[in-house]
């Protein structure tokens, strides 16, 4: 019960809005980390840096653009990047912003 209450405070604090969605809550749920799992996985540090950096910088741009409704402006300013170089950066990662817009 109190991973749901601190659950859905983090989600308004986030989002701002009384009403959460459920897309908000699945967003959420799937961005935890299973109890005991590490943060940082074996698989990324058998991996050249370069590299490793790449498919962090993907997942999390990605889940963060989940957190932000698939709104690029909004992502810019949560990550703190200037929005040409995020789109610059989103599309070097292979990462589709415009579906993400289109999927609701």
């Amino acid at each position: 019960m109190r991973e749901l209450k601190n659950l859905v405070k983090r989600l308004l604090i986030l989002g701002g809005n009384e009403e959460i969605s459920l897309a908000e809550v699945e967003a959420q749920l799937a961005s935890g980390t299973a109890e005991g799992e590490p943060l940082v996985k074996q698989d990324l540090l058998a991996m050249p840096l370069r590299e490793a950096r790449e498919h962090f910088e993907r997942a999390y741009l990605q889940q963060q653009l989940l957190l932000c409704g698939g709104k690029v402006g909004q992502l810019a300013k949560r990550v703190g990047m200037e929005r040409t170089h995020l789109y610059r950066k989103l599309r070097s990662l292979g990462v589709d912003f415009r579906q993400s817009l289109t999927d609701d």
